[in-house]
């Protein structure tokens, strides 16, 4: 490596650790003037940060997490004017980038979080003004409705899991998997019908189709007619 090479990159080192010394004072200024209880939490030592929320923070993207201490909200901050991943595309400004923080999976359909910039200039009280009126206006209508959503599907598949025991109990069966798709519910295998799936409403989906006798087609047509 040149030494050209070598005192650009150690400039762009001092600068990334200047930004995310600085940032880090920011997001602590930002999250005690939000409204509610909000904390700062660094992004690349913060488990809790599951699939579906902002990125982590990368030594040529520094960033850290503003999240609420009684909900699920969270939101990125990180300095646009060091980003590489994306190009410059924010440079000269502050990313506000809200998370679903781990409840991706129960958004509202086709809807996404909010995401505002505001100048690299502003200071904390400025940014969190900026936030509180702008972000968090469109962003918290949108995380209720997730957690409102992740709520019913909770329910529903306690609920499957134990029809499927009863299920299982009642028939001889046994509980093969649970599953956490989109729509919960526990398959059942019963031998000589092969695994059934029962939901969190209580019907039981029969996954392979059996052949039995016409007298037993018969009872089993009855049955279902007869709800």
């Amino acid at each position: 490596m040149s030494a050209d090479c070598e005192e650009r990159q150690r400039l762009e080192q001092a600068e990334t650790r200047r930004q995310a010394e600085r940032l880090k004072a920011l997001c602590h200024e930002i999250a005690v003037n939000l409204p509610g209880d909000w904390v700062t939490v660094d992004p690349d030592r913060e488990e809790e940060i599951r699939a579906g929320g902002p990125g982590l923070a990368r030594a040529d993207w520094p960033g850290r997490n503003i999240r609420q201490q009684d909900g699920y909200g969270l939101v990125n901050i990180r300095m646009g004017g060091n980003i590489r991943m994306g190009g410059y595309r924010y440079r000269g400004r502050i990313v506000a980038d809200a998370g679903w923080n781990g409840l991706h999976g129960h958004s509202p359909y086709g809807k996404s979080c909010p995401l505002i910039t505001v100048k690299d200039d502003r200071t904390g009280v400025q940014v969190a003004k900026a936030i509180t009126s702008r972000l968090l206006p469109a962003y918290l209508p949108l995380l209720a409705e997730a957690v409102e959503r992740k709520q019913r599907y909770d329910a529903n598949a306690t609920q499957a899991a134990q029809l499927a025991h009863n299920l299982a109990e009642a028939t001889g069966g046994k509980v093969e998997k649970h599953s956490k798709g989109t729509f919960p519910g526990d398959l059942v295998w019963l031998d000589g019908l092969g695994p059934v799936r029962v939901d969190g409403d209580g019907d039981v989906y029969f996954e392979r189709s059996f052949r039995v006798s016409f007298e037993k087609a018969v009872r089993i047509v009855k049955i279902y007619q007869d709800g």
